[in-house]
Order: C-alpha cells, then sequence, then structure tokens
C-alpha cells in the first residue's frame, strides 16, 4: 500500500501529461473516440486528486476534441468550464486559453461578432500576462475574424503585428501562419503583387518546418504509445 501510494503521487503529474498528450494525438489522427476516452479518464483522476490545472487542461482537451470532430456545442460547454475554472483560480493564462476556444467554436459556427468578442478578451488576457507567445495568437485569431468581417485593414494590422511578435520570438511556424494571412489579407485588398510576396515565405517557411513536424509528429505517437502503458500500469497496480 506505502508503494502504491508513493507511486501514485510521485507520477501523478505526469501521467496526467502524457494521458493529455496521448489525447491529443488521438485528436491529430482523427481518433477521435480514443482521444475523448483519454481526455475522460484525464478529467475524472484530476478532479478525484483535486488537481484544478489538470481538471482545466483536461477540459480544454475535451473541447478541443469534440471542435475537431464538429459538435461545436459541446466544445463550448467545456470551454466555458475553463473559463469558470480560471475564474475560480484567477488564472489570466487559462482564461486567455478558454476565450480562445470558445472563440474559435463561434467562429466554426459562422458567429462572428461573439467570436470577436472573445478574442478580444483573450487578447486582453495575454497583454495582462505579458506573455508574447499568447498575444501573438490573440493578433493572429482577431485578425482572422476581421478577415471573415470584411475588415481587411484591420485583418492586416493584427496578423503583421502577429508577425512581428513571431519573429521576436524567432518562431518560424508562427511566422509561417502570419504570412500566409497577411498574403490573404493583401489578395482581399486586391494588392495582387504584395500577396504572392508574403505567401512565397510562407511556402518556404512550411517546406522549412513540414519534415521537421512530420518527424516530430511519429515520435510523439511512438513515444506516448510506449509510455502511456507503463505509466498506467504503475498508477492502478
Amino acid at each position: 500500500m506505502g508503494l502504491k501510494f508513493f507511486i501514485s503521487d510521485s507520477i501523478l503529474y505526469y501521467f496526467l501529461f502524457f494521458l493529455g498528450n496521448v489525447g491529443a494525438v488521438y485528436t491529430a489522427m482523427g481518433d477521435f473516440a480514443n482521444a475523448l476516452e483519454c481526455h475522460n479518464e484525464h478529467l475524472k483522476i484530476a478532479q478525484e486528486s483535486g488537481n484544478k490545472m489538470e481538471e482545466a487542461r483536461a477540459l480544454s482537451n475535451l473541447g478541443s476534441a469534440h471542435h475537431y470532430n464538429r459538435d461545436y456545442d459541446k466544445a463550448i460547454n467545456y470551454h466555458l468550464k475553463v473559463l469558470q475554472v480560471s475564474q475560480d483560480l484567477t488564472d489570466k493564462t487559462l482564461e486567455a486559453r478558454a476565450y480562445a476556444g470558445l472563440g474559435h467554436a463561434a467562429r466554426a459556427q459562422n458567429n462572428l461578432s461573439k467570436a470577436r468578442v472573445y478574442h478580444e478578451k483573450q487578447l486582453d488576457n495575454a497583454l495582462q500576462t505579458k506573455d508574447k507567445a499568447a498575444e501573438a495568437r490573440a493578433c493572429s485569431n482577431m485578425g482572422i475574424v476581421y478577415h471573415q468581417l470584411g475588415e481587411y485593414e484591420a485583418a492586416l494590422k493584427l496578423h503583421k503585428k502577429h508577425l512581428s511578435i513571431a519573429k521576436n520570438l524567432e518562431d518560424r511556424t508562427s511566422q509561417g501562419r502570419a504570412y500566409g494571412n497577411i498574403g490573404n489579407a493583401y489578395s482581399a485588398l486586391s494588392q495582387h503583387d504584395q500577396a504572392i510576396k508574403f505567401h512565397k515565405q510562407e511556402l518556404a517557411i512550411s517546406k522549412e518546418v513540414s519534415i521537421y513536424q512530420y518527424q516530430l509528429f511519429n515520435s510523439a505517437v511512438t513515444c506516448h504509445r510506449n509510455m502511456c502503458p507503463l505509466f498506467l500500469l504503475l498508477f492502478t497496480s
């Protein structure tokens, strides 16, 4: 009993970390049944152990899985639960993540006015925490919403802000997304030479990072498939 307690207590965080990541890999693979199984188990253990941050992470992952399965109402329900936990914990980083999920779901439902409100709140929380990567994500999301609303100049300004931050962070994947979105905005403004210029930069970066991301994804799948049963055995034995 003492050994089980020691093992369970010492590996709980790592077990939940891996369980959440396994679920994320299944979501990326489109295997939503296994993704939901992982995330629901993650949620159950987090709630039983009283770990509110891991509970929020599991809820957020459940929201994402339902989103990618196009069940947006369920996604919104889970992201609202994340928002509640974040406000109970007064955690602005977590709150920004909840607003991001809510904004994505609202945009998928073509509720652009609500999506704009959510992403504005996401950006506000990111600015309060001074998290530049979170600020970049919020600018990108806001820019996409403004583009869909037909406000292309506003979208362009936000995507250029995203690009500036991504360059400062030396985040090539984020830079690629920004270049693509800037190209889309210039195209909508009928500035086609500028659009081509930025899409060429997007293409160059996509070639640079795609092989690495493919290798990383395959490594993640292999690692999680091998490690998760081991953690489960240790945790439940």
